[in-house]
């Protein structure tokens, strides 16, 4: 069974991020992007997997990779809840 998550900030996607995948780097430092932080295709894959699955949600690779950066990628989380899960 998995757990639904409701509270897409960029700290809880951090959080949830950080514990699914081991040896992540933080994705919080203020203005890192995702290319600063050297996360590669894989783990862009992971992240939006986890979050994905973690918010009921579809979460493509491209979104995680296009959006850059932790806050782009909470704001398309909040935005895809509010339409129901399609954006």
């Amino acid at each position: 069974m998995t757990e639904t998550v409701f509270d897409p900030t960029s700290e809880s996607i951090a959080d949830l991020v950080s514990r699914a995948i081991p040896g992540l780097p933080d994705l919080r430092p203020a203005g890192a992007t995702f290319d600063d932080l050297a996360i590669d295709s894989l783990t862009t894959a992971e992240i939006a997997a986890v979050v994905s699955q973690a918010y009921g949600i579809e979460v493509s690779d491209y979104d995680v990779a296009s959006l850059g950066d932790l806050d782009g990628l909470s704001r398309l989380v909040r935005d895809r809840i509010a339409a129901g899960g399609d954006v």
